[in-house]
């Protein structure tokens, strides 16, 4: 890089962390995060692996019954997503049931009780809201994070946790810069009014990037090719995740998840994109 060019863009990053103090607090937590994922994978192995996405799942779970529940405040809903969240973690993580039959028979039940418990208690449309929304909570916090975890155990799955992080994360940061230097044309303002086209674009080829070094440096047993298709596909679900639960949020009329994650907010505001595209890279692993 030259000189000329260099000296403008330092100054504007300087500027940049200036003006956006939480963006510092965004990078330091994020390497406290990454360094406590390093230490448990070098301590306990892959189980640490699958111990991470047993707490992210616990964590998620709990973040995302506060967004469902915030308005209603009833004692038995509250009481019966815990249980179903719990039960269907429990047959999940603990006595390694499988996956497909364990979250079919968790959402049938979250389903059915709460017909029984929303008898007369709440308007129809809250109800059904409810209920699509528990729905997608077990399989966004818990079937998601468990095929996390399912990669994590397979051969090279460390590798493939790896990917994973690598695709989400250089996405996030890369949209993030291009957004703020690019940035002109509004993503879709109605769920995130800072997100922009040029931005979104940066992070796709973030994710490529991403996708590119990890077959460089990894030398993994996937092609290029495949490993280039997973970063773009995975840039794209990434990015839509993020945009699902701005949705999630905005319904629940809340700015954060959670408070777990200083800069961040809670598991479920930096995990967002990660978990959506776990089901994609269980297909690619398993």
């Amino acid at each position: 890089m030259s000189e000329d060019l260099e000296k403008p863009l330092l100054k504007s990053l300087g500027f940049m962390m200036l003006k956006d103090k939480s963006l510092v607090i965004r990078i330091a937590s994020a390497l406290v995060a990454a360094a406590v994922i390093l230490g448990i994978y070098l301590l306990f192995d892959q189980r640490g692996l699958v111990g991470i996405c047993l707490a992210v799942s616990l964590l998620a779970s709990r973040e995302f019954r506060s967004l469902l529940f915030l308005k209603s405040k009833k004692l038995p809903f509250l009481a019966f997503y815990t249980f179903t969240s719990l039960l269907l973690i429990l047959s999940l993580f603990i006595f390694n049931f499988d996956g497909l039959k364990a979250f079919g028979v968790s959402a049938s039940l979250f389903a059915t009780g709460l017909i029984i418990l929303g008898r007369e208690r709440v308007e129809n449309e809250q109800l059904l809201k409810m209920i699509a929304l528990g729905v997608f909570g077990l399989f966004y916090c818990v079937l998601c994070p468990w095929m996390a975890a399912q990669v994590g155990l397979a051969p090279h799955g460390p590798q493939h946790f790896l990917l994973l992080l690598l695709v989400v994360f250089f996405g996030d940061t890369f949209a993030y810069f291009g957004g703020y230097f690019f940035g002109k044309t509004k993503l879709n303002p109605s769920l995130s009014p800072k997100k922009t086209v040029e931005g979104s674009i940066t992070g796709l080829f973030g994710s490529l990037l991403a996708a590119a070094g990890f077959w460089y440096f990894a030398q993994p047993d996937l092609s290029l090719g495949f490993l280039l298709l997973f970063g773009f596909l995975g840039g794209c679900v990434g990015q839509a995740g993020d945009l699902l639960m701005s949705l999630v949020k905005r319904v629940s009329q809340v700015k954060d998840s959670g408070r777990l994650l200083p800069g961040h907010g809670g598991i479920l505001d930096r995990l967002d994109g990660v978990l959506l595209v776990c089901p994609l890279l269980y297909l690619l692993v398993i």
